[in-house]
């Protein structure tokens, strides 16, 4: 099972956005230290401020784009196809967990359930539910 690679890798001290990633480096031909520290300051909602994207959703963000993304500048058709499927799992992420943005993760789920965001070691075990889910809805996607 994939997630466990991912599951692993947040356990060990690997924000969300590195968890989601590095889960799928063997796979991709990806350095693990390289790949680590180019999602780096992608967790916490960017830099660990809370504020803007959610880690999970930008590592499955990178994966769907390593996936799919252009190579060439010029190359519009790619480029319009790799956003609509990033948009689609922005939406789906969305659908499932009411936002994007970490704080606001938090905050829905502090609502839902106090115990989710209680930190158990260094994560709440809501984000540990947000990257499994991140990590297979991405791997969902670049299978079909």
């Amino acid at each position: 099972m994939e997630n466990n690679k991912n599951i692993q890798a947040f356990n060990c001290g690997y924000n969300c956005a590195q968890a989601v990633l590095l889960g799928k480096c063997e796979e991709l031909g990806l350095d693990v230290k390289m790949a680590s520290k180019l999602a780096e300051l992608f967790g916490g909602g960017l830099s660990g401020m809370r504020t803007d994207v959610c880690g999970a959703v930008s590592g499955a963000l990178m994966l769907l784009g390593l996936h799919f993304g252009r190579t060439e500048g010029e190359d519009t058709e790619t480029k319009e196809s790799a956003g609509k499927l990033g948009r689609e799992f922005i939406a789906t992420f969305t659908e499932k967990f009411g936002a994007i943005r970490c704080g606001e993760l938090i905050k829905i789920a502090a609502e839902k359930d106090p115990e989710s965001v209680k930190r158990v070691g260094a994560h709440m075990p809501v984000c540990t539910e947000m990257v499994c889910y991140a990590a297979e809805l991405a791997e969902k996607m670049i299978g079909e």
